[in-house]
């Protein structure tokens, strides 16, 4: 952005990992069980309720057209390092983790 800041100063953007770097439920629940080896169970629930998002992609267009930004991490590396962070970060997230 501050490359760019005449393009973007006072703009709002949606910056996400658009269609390229998206993961549904299940696939980023895999992830994590690969990560932390460990097994997560989750009940299926059947039926649609009145909050459920069938499907959220952000739509990255007007940023990386002012500025060429595209995402460039995989959903593997984001969520490795943040189960490093978490991990290295453990005394201090004590409380919230138990």
């Amino acid at each position: 952005q501050i490359h760019n800041i005449d393009k973007v100063n006072g703009e709002t953007f949606n910056v996400g990992g658009s269609n390229e770097v998206s993961v549904s439920l299940l696939e980023l629940t895999n992830l994590c069980e690969n990560i932390t080896r460990n097994k997560i169970q989750i009940d299926r629930i059947s039926e649609t309720r009145a909050a459920d998002i069938k499907l959220y992609v952000t739509d990255n267009t007007k940023v990386s057209k002012l500025t060429g930004w595209q995402p460039e991490i995989t959903p593997q590396v984001i969520m490795s390092e943040i189960h490093e962070w978490i991990h290295k970060n453990e005394k201090s997230l004590e409380a919230i983790l138990k």
